[in-house]
């Protein structure tokens, strides 16, 4: 990995399990699952985004579409976002 932050940033207490299905692999991932409530005149709109913080290594033979299971829950990757530092932003969607 090119930084040694890296390997803190995943050691930190932040990070929890996910399992890649496509091989049964368990990787740690900063999982954020951000919903934002909109309250309008009549009713709420709910947005929401999921994405998945990982090491470059664990997720560069990832592709779009796959399942990851994160908190028990199902997601596909709907894209793979490395920063040049040795982290990934997974951007998911709920399976």
């Amino acid at each position: 990995m090119p930084y040694d932050f890296v390997d803190e940033a995943f050691n930190s207490g932040m990070e929890e399990p996910a399992v890649l299905k496509a091989t049964g692999k368990t990787i740690q991932v900063i999982f954020d699952n951000e919903v934002a409530v909109e309250q309008g005149q009549y009713f709420e709109i709910e947005a929401g985004r999921s994405v998945a913080l990982c090491r470059t290594d664990d997720v560069s033979a990832l592709k779009n579409e796959e399942t990851i299971t994160i908190r028990n829950k199902d997601y596909k990757i709907k894209a793979k976002k490395p920063d040049g530092t040795g982290f990934t932003t997974l951007i998911l969607a709920v399976y």
